[in-house]
């Protein structure tokens, strides 16, 4: 009885054991070769979007962030200044107009303490708003002047990727042309920004990532405000940091929905705590309080845009650009930087204490309760892995900024039972042929 129980407990050791290195293997696999797109979408991107997406009405605690406000042209904005169906591009003396009303709550605001932390507008300003671009328009020249008045905080334009005159105009001016640029896999999902491009000599840094750089190290500015250097073998380096061009795992955007509309309230709220919505000619209704410090964006969130992107697939939730870039650079913040995955070593440990200690416990309870099924033990291992691995990962993720793919154990085991499953059935077609044989 005492040897039939170590002999037992032997097998739950050697199973367990045997299953822990085999996820460990695995685990290093999919490390390895995450950039390939079938890991990229089944595992990889697809663990951290059923994260997201499990997290999108729960709201972001405060964190070390000014507020970010998007001065939104909404369908009230356009109903109110007669620009429903405007066509493509936006008219650039009412931009002008905004620019205009930002500036001067500026000045009220340092009367009494801090301004806005900066600025950043989210439209195509690359051409003129005459046919092929050439000749400027009254409502360019309007839009240049305002370019071109000194102020106290960073103005940040995009530079898309074409040879815009307009574009060059503003170059020379007090703004600082950036880039807004977001990545859209194969599946069409927007889940992470481009950090810079390169175009003529010039490199574009990604508009929030600026304006992050610029408010966590205040010794950066005259770097960010000069030419930025040429990028290296696919990175970037400046302000001390290093920047590679594409990555699938830094540059992700945390996603938070909007709280249901007000009407009683003059800015719709985000479940990001600091993050509000108010239409783009009513930046009075805000306090200073509100204001100061602020982080603001300008961009299109009405029915007639098209700068919206999907964020997931098999999940039908849909931002507009701006909103992306304010969740962008508030991500940003919450992360104090760039998301990270967990040390290749500690995804190991974890993977292989979780395997084994999962594994032998509930050989013990099969035992015990006399479980043969294997549909059921692949059930009970996936649920119990599942609910394990989600609250380390979520651990993890809140109170280190790390990113543990807790997806990646409950596949592979699941690839384990399945290959458990052939060779039984393998085992069992090589015993029915052996009996034919002796026939």
């Amino acid at each position: 009885m005492v040897f039939h129980y170590f002999g037992t407990m032997s097998n739950r050791i050697r199973h367990a054991l045997y299953k822990s290195l085999f996820g460990v293997v695995l685990v290093c696999v999919v490390y390895w070769l995450y950039p390939f797109e079938i890991i990229r979408s089944q595992i990889e991107d697809l663990a951290f979007e059923r994260f997201n997406q499990s997290h999108l009405n729960q709201t972001q605690k405060a964190m070390d962030s000014p507020m970010v406000i998007i001065l939104s042209v909404d369908d009230g904005y356009l109903k109110r200044n007669g620009l429903e169906g405007y066509g493509y591009l936006f008219p650039r003396d009412h931009l002008a107009r905004i620019i205009d009303g930002v500036d001067k709550r500026q000045k009220k605001l340092q009367q009494t303490g801090d301004g806005i932390s900066g600025l950043l507008l989210d439209y195509d300003l690359e051409y003129s708003t005459l046919p092929y671009g050439q000749v400027f328009s009254t409502q360019d020249e309007v839009w240049l002047k305002t370019l071109d008045r000194p102020r106290t905080y960073p103005l940040l334009i995009p530079k898309l990727e074409g040879p815009g005159r307009l574009a060059k105009e503003g170059v020379a001016s007090c703004a600082r042309l950036v880039s807004v640029n977001l990545l859209r896999d194969k599946d069409g999902a927007t889940r992470r920004w481009q950090p810079y491009f390169e175009q003529e000599g010039r490199t574009y840094l990604y508009g929030p990532l600026w304006l992050w750089l610029r408010h966590q190290q205040p010794e950066c500015r005259n770097t960010l405000e000069q030419t930025l250097p040429h990028p290296s073998a696919a990175s970037l380096d400046v302000c001390g940091r290093t920047f590679i061009a594409q990555d699938l795992i830094q540059y992700r955007v945390i996603y938070r929905d909007w709280k249901p509309y007000d009407a009683n309230m003059p800015w719709r709220e985000s479940y990001w705590e600091r993050l509000i919505s108010v239409s783009a000619d009513q930046l009075d209704s805000l306090t200073d309080d509100t204001l100061r410090s602020a982080f603001l964006l300008v961009g299109a969130d009405h029915k007639y845009s098209t700068d919206y992107f999907d964020t997931s697939t098999g999940y039908s939730h849909r931002f507009s650009g701006v909103s992306i870039h304010a969740q962008a650079l508030l991500t940003l913040f919450v992360l104090n930087g760039l998301l990270q995955p967990l040390a290749l070593q500690w995804s190991l440990l974890l993977t292989f204490c979780i395997f084994f200690i999962s594994e032998y416990l509930l050989d013990i309870l099969y035992g015990s309760l006399s479980i043969e099924s294997d549909e059921l033990r692949i059930l009970f291992n996936v649920t119990l892995l599942s609910f394990v691995l989600i609250t380390i990962s979520a651990i993890i993720f809140q109170h280190a900024g790390y990113w543990y793919n807790w997806i990646i154990p409950v596949v592979m085991n699941q690839v384990f039972d399945v290959a458990k499953k052939l060779n039984k059935y393998w085992i069992g077609l090589l015993k029915w042929q052996r009996s034919l044989s002796k026939r």
